[in-house]
């Protein structure tokens, strides 16, 4: 279940490194599956791709690239969760009951791990974000 119920904060706190998070993340990943490495150079060049003068539209052609940045993305989301909300009625969430006024936020790290959403969720696994493995 990925939803969070929660007090309201007391105090809140930004985030201004997310984007450096990122990168940490990509480059920790990049470093722990060299084989990802490997997925991602040979996609590069047999599509003749050279690094060192890439346009943005070779970048977007690289579909393994892309699936290993939502892996990274799925394993460690740079934002926690979604903006919290205050729930205006009261619902009925199968066994769960949601009171009015009580707030409600979705948990992003908690939904990449769900198996209900993801096979093998504590896989790192690029290759479920490929076209052909999206269901």
């Amino acid at each position: 279940f990925f939803l969070m119920i929660r007090r309201p904060p007391r105090s809140t706190q930004s985030r201004s490194s997310a984007a450096s998070d990122v990168y940490k993340r990509q480059i920790y990943y990049l470093s722990k599956y060299p084989e990802t490495v490997a997925k991602i150079m040979n996609e590069a060049t047999s599509n003749g791709i050279n690094f060192d003068n890439i346009t943005m539209d070779e970048l977007a052609s690289l579909k393994y690239l892309d699936a290993f940045l939502k892996e990274v993305l799925r394993h460690s989301a740079p934002i926690l969760s979604l903006l919290p909300r205050r729930a205006k009625t009261t619902h009925k969430l199968g066994d769960l009951t949601i009171l009015k006024g009580t707030i409600v936020n979705v948990s992003f790290n908690v939904a990449g791990f769900n198996e209900t959403f993801y096979d093998q969720p504590y896989e790192f696994r690029p290759e479920r974000f490929l076209e052909e493995n999206v269901q």
